[in-house]
């Protein structure tokens, strides 16, 4: 198996991003927010003056890579389909060719025991599988993903 990403994998990854901003913050300003959405609401209230503008942009920048992979995450999420939380998976597109040998191993659609000296145009199957497939950057990498 390739590098594949199950998009659950990434649900589960965005979540631990929320879970670290959300305990710094708590920490670092010595707060008791229940939720990352908690965070938004207390600085566009009356109550967060007590956090300055500079202890504001610090926060942010400490935390700019979970706030970017989120960003990231939130971005694939909108791209790729609504089938994002039921766990879509996202093939590198330098594995399409080995996805797809197994896919149709898998499938039944040859035999797993196939004699060595039978030979299958994996190149050509693999670009024939591709019309039902999306493509998209995700962290500077291209997968391929199932419509």
């Amino acid at each position: 198996m390739g590098n594949y990403i199950d998009t659950r994998d990434l649900i589960e990854e965005r979540e631990n991003h929320y879970e670290m901003i959300l305990n710094e913050f708590n920490d670092r300003f010595n707060m008791e927010l229940d939720e990352f959405s908690d965070i938004e609401t207390f600085l566009d209230d009356e109550a967060s003056e007590c956090i300055t503008k500079e202890d504001r942009e610090e926060f942010f920048e400490y935390m700019a890579d979970e706030y970017n992979a989120i960003r990231e995450i939130d971005e694939l999420e909108s791209y790729v389909s609504s089938e994002f939380d039921y766990g879509l998976t996202l093939i590198p597109e330098d594995d399409f060719e080995e996805y797809t040998e197994d896919l149709i191993t898998d499938c039944g659609y040859i035999s797993k025991d196939l004699p060595g000296w039978i030979e299958i145009d994996w190149e050509a199957t693999a670009n024939n599988i591709k019309v039902d497939y999306g493509e998209v950057d995700f962290r500077g990498e291209t997968y391929l993903f199932r419509y």
